[in-house]
């Protein structure tokens, strides 16, 4: 009877210490963790590029120069290569400054300029470049443009016969030179893209 007592009494131990481990949590096994979906940054493709706006306010115009104090040409006048470009809705035919003594000239000595005229430079690498308004007679917006033709920024007015170097501060591979003021008549700004190498 005693030993059918110790079974019992053993059994109803096991059985409670059973049960009691049942409700136990069970521990889980480790695992790698992984980091949260909204705390990873992947970069953009389309990230925003380096622009300069142009300024809120426009800068006061430059008067061209006199035709008397504008310097002479020692050399024969040089001829460059044309092209059709479109900005935005507005056409321009622009000379092309390809190779190195183009791009030097550029548009010095010149008296005139008109509307829908213009000097494209291919500077061939993308990065800072500063152009200047020595032996130039007729104000310029001087625009910088990326290598996909993006405009990232323009020297507005720059004032003829100065030697001040005129830039922005992004990188370019092009430039386009137009008459002043040229881009706010136009309603062309920073940001938009011109077909360059078409």
């Amino acid at each position: 009877m005693r030993g059918l007592a110790l079974r019992l009494s053993l059994f109803a131990a096991t059985a409670a210490l059973l049960a009691c481990c049942k409700n136990q949590p069970v521990e889980p096994s480790p695992s790698p963790r992984m980091p949260e979906t909204s705390s990873v940054r992947v970069p953009s493709p389309a990230a925003p590029r380096c622009l300069v706006p142009l300024s809120s306010v426009a800068p006061q115009p430059a008067e061209p120069v006199v035709d008397f104090r504008c310097p002479r040409e020692s050399k024969p006048e040089r001829r460059y290569r044309k092209r059709p470009l479109k900005v935005g809705r507005a056409s321009l035919v622009v000379e092309l400054a390809l190779s190195e003594p183009e791009r030097e000239q550029g548009l010095m000595y010149r008296r005139a300029l008109g509307e829908e005229e213009g000097m494209l430079f291919d500077l061939e690498v993308e990065e800072p470049h500063a152009f200047w308004m020595h032996d130039t007679c007729i104000p310029l917006d001087i625009a910088f443009l990326a290598s996909d033709g993006t405009v990232v920024g323009v020297a507005e007015n720059a004032p003829p016969l100065n030697d001040e170097p005129r830039q922005v501060a992004c990188p370019s591979r092009y430039v386009l030179e137009v008459p002043a003021g040229w881009f706010r008549r136009h309603g062309a700004a920073p940001g938009m893209r011109i077909a360059v190498t078409e």
